[in-house]
């Protein structure tokens, strides 16, 4: 589902919205929240997004991932906006019809924390909340480590909570009164392993100790779009947190989808096997299709044509393409696979789910150790080499050091924030008029008598050309990358000579 979004990460805990594109415009949107406890654990964010995809989830919020700073990162085929440090809040803001829809995800200080600890939370949210419009569908949603009970409270507290009520409860209580929100997952009848959203580590079948503190909350006038809200036991990410999970019928906003050039996936090149068949492929085609030719009689254009045509055609036939960059490279299909069966004995047989959990822990372990040493050998190329450039940014790249996007926030001369899309372009149309309001451009034709004259080009000026070209760069207009040329043999040569000549 391609929405068109902005966040506004708040003050000051860590949240995480995750979203995944789907195809329809008009259906009952899922939108859901769940403490996943930590995804610098190897492996748990792949998981996150698996059981997303299975469970057609549309929105996610993500609590207590303890990433570091803020803005916005796409990995195995979601899109992650998040806010770190200190921060325990997020806005989502998107576009959709008749109204748009506010989404702030929470993450509330635990128990061991202050009363104002509290109380700062609660002055976050309600900043946040400013930022919207009343007449929005606002959701605030998260793990706000607070009780409710059973006991029913008008407009707000439906009559399936859980457990007893706690002062935590009482101040969440006091918020969705002071801000007309109503709690969702509390309306609906369901059994109580529908309702629990936390499983306390000292629960047993002697002692069951369960409770629900995390919360989807909704404004009250828009509370009937709810259609269903329940926790999803099955749902397999290591936590002791379900996955809370709502249903809400909206409509987005239809958006123009960007046209993504597919990638080829020259990773594989990295496999012998692999590069062997494609070099002896795409240097059969040539010399297949370019038998016989005088270069003399076509045009030039044509020739470079026909060779782009094959040289993408074997590549396309032999590598296949990419869509996007996983954050997590060495993630494996077998990986992804075993943490499926886990799941299936989740809350069902402990010592299969323990017995796969140490056997996926094992796996991950030797995937990232082989993916490790082939990062590392490159590495040491680029130093035999001392090729500089390559060498940092692959070390980088290694320790997943990436130039991260951010957002910062537009205000207007005032200082205040600026959210409306009709006011943020008076607000850039006021700055580029100051800006260029003094300055006058003139455009200089130059025109060169003469045509540049020299030596043919050489069968040895083009091969040093391209093994001197570096790898991992964005290929240019015709989409061929310098992996590509770097198959040829001296005998094709001949034919890039011909046409570059």
């Amino acid at each position: 589902m391609e929405v068109q979004t902005e966040t506004k990460p708040s003050v000051s805990g860590t949240t995480r919205v995750l979203r995944i594109p789907g195809g329809k415009t008009q259906r009952k949107l899922k939108i859901g929240t769940w403490n996943v406890r930590s995804i610098y654990e190897s492996g748990k964010l792949a998981n996150t997004i698996q059981e997303m995809k299975r469970l057609h989830i549309d929105i996610l919020g993500v609590c207590e991932t303890w990433w570091p700073d803020s803005g916005k990162c796409k990995t195995n085929g979601a899109t992650m906006y998040y806010s770190g440090n200190q921060n325990r809040t997020l806005l989502l803001q998107i576009h959709a019809k008749p109204l748009n829809i506010n989404i702030i995800q929470t993450y509330a200080p635990t128990a061991d924390k202050t009363d104002e600890d509290v109380e700062s939370f609660y002055n976050e949210v309600e900043e946040l909340m400013k930022m919207t419009k009343k007449h929005e569908i606002n959701i605030i949603m998260g793990d706000f480590n607070a009780k409710i009970g059973k006991s029913q409270v008008e407009k707000i507290v439906g009559p399936f909570g859980l457990g007893t009520r706690n002062p935590r409860g009482d101040r969440l209580i006091q918020f969705c009164t002071e801000q007309e929100l109503k709690i969702m997952n509390t309306w609906f009848c369901l059994p109580p392993r529908r309702l629990y959203t936390w499983k306390s580590p000292e629960d047993n079948d002697r002692n069951v100790i369960r409770n629900q503190i995390d919360f989807i909350l909704i404004n009250q006038r828009y509370s009937t779009c709810v259609s269903k809200v329940s926790t999803y036991p099955g749902a397999d990410v290591p936590s002791d947190h379900n996955l809370l999970l709502s249903q809400i019928n909206i409509k987005l906003a239809v958006m123009t989808k960007s046209t993504r050039k597919k990638h080829l996936d020259l990773q594989k090149l990295k496999e012998y096997e692999c590069k062997t068949e494609v070099t002896q492929e795409l240097n059969n085609q040539m010399k297949l299709n370019f038998e016989g030719t005088s270069f003399n009689n076509v045009e030039i254009d044509e020739v470079w044509d026909r060779l782009k045509s094959t040289m993408k055609n074997v590549a396309s036939t032999k590598l296949g393409h990419t869509n996007s960059r996983a954050k997590q490279k060495w993630m494996t299909s077998e990986i992804l696979n075993l943490m499926d069966q886990r799941r299936m004995h989740k809350n069902k047989d402990y010592s299969q789910y323990k017995r796969l959990q140490t056997v996926i822990r094992s796996k991950i372990r030797s995937a990232k150790s082989q993916w490790l040493n082939s990062q590392c050998q490159e590495i040491e190329t680029f130093q035999n080499r001392h090729d500089m450039f390559n060498l940092h940014k692959k070390i980088k790249e290694t320790a997943g050091v990436y130039r991260k996007q951010t957002f910062s926030n537009l205000v207007d001369n005032n200082n205040n924030i600026v959210l409306d899309q009709e006011q943020k372009k008076q607000v850039w149309k006021e700055y580029i008029e100051e800006v260029f309001d003094d300055i006058s451009r003139t455009d200089a034709l130059r025109t060169s008598e003469t045509e540049p004259t020299g030596p043919s080009i050489t069968t040895e000026e083009i091969k040093r050309a391209i093994k001197l070209s570096k790898n991992n760069k964005a290929p240019g207009p015709d989409e061929l990358p310098a992996e590509i040329f770097k198959l040829i043999d001296d005998e094709n040569l001949e034919i890039l000579k011909n046409i570059f000549g």
